[in-house]
């Protein structure tokens, strides 16, 4: 994008192209996925290069169609867990979604999200795996102030659960959200608008960025895939 261009001031979307400019002038020797292997424990490598498979996101005003997916088990990529995506979501203004298997608390995960936010108020999201006890599906566990009981419960009913049946599947429905889905690049977020999607998250490409830089790592790799659409685009 050409910073001088006039069409900038009719544009209300944040003008992500320039950070390509901010790139090509600085001096970088840092690489996102091929590095990510000798960066992670062998089973973490593993556990995110595997596969797994509505937005409401148009009444928060996000910057692009674009969210953090849900992870679990984050310390396995870096020692502060899910806190320096949470911050770098709400820090861009994307939807933050985050998972049952997480390594931080919920509270300080919203901390972290808010703390950068517009406003102090970032968007998030809570992926449920549906336990077998219906109370700790409705109200969980805090593992601070009651750790045994939340790895007990975490075993019998999370770690170790089986498929549901479709009427508890619905009853699960009017409590929480869950939305699932991956993108890795601007084409991917071009060709699903083209074919009708309206939402995507996002879940490799922050993991390389988490496990090699933390927040920056994070930060960087999601700023060059709205630079990527940006550009693809060729919004001015």
């Amino acid at each position: 994008m050409d910073p001088n261009n006039p069409n900038r001031k009719s544009r209300s979307t944040p003008k992500y192209g320039l950070y390509q400019r901010e790139i090509f002038w600085k001096a970088t020797t840092a690489k996102s996925h091929p590095s990510s292997p000798q960066k992670l424990a062998q089973n973490g490598w593993h556990y995110t290069s595997s596969n797994a498979g509505q937005s409401h996101t148009h009444t928060h005003n996000v910057s692009a169609p674009i969210g953090f997916a849900p992870i679990g088990i984050n310390k396995i990529y870096h020692p502060l867990g899910e806190l320096p995506v949470a911050t770098v979501a709400g820090d861009l203004n994307l939807p933050y979604y985050l998972s049952t298997a997480r390594s931080q608390p919920i509270e300080d995960v919203a901390i972290a999200n808010d703390s950068k936010a517009e406003g102090g108020n970032g968007l998030r999201f809570f992926q449920l795996y549906m336990p077998h006890d219906d109370e700790l599906t409705g109200r969980g566990i805090d593992a601070k102030t009651q750790p045994n009981e939340a790895g007990a419960l975490w075993i019998d009913n999370v770690w170790h659960g089986c498929a549901h049946t479709w009427e508890k599947v619905q009853w699960v429905m009017g409590i929480w959200k869950e939305i699932r889905g991956s993108v890795r690049g601007g084409s991917d977020v071009f060709e699903a608008l083209a074919l009708g999607a309206k939402f995507f998250i996002v879940g490799r490409l922050w993991i390389w960025g988490l496990s090699i830089m933390g927040e920056t790592g994070v930060h960087h790799v999601m700023r060059s895939l709205l630079v990527d659409f940006d550009i693809l685009l060729n919004a001015r």
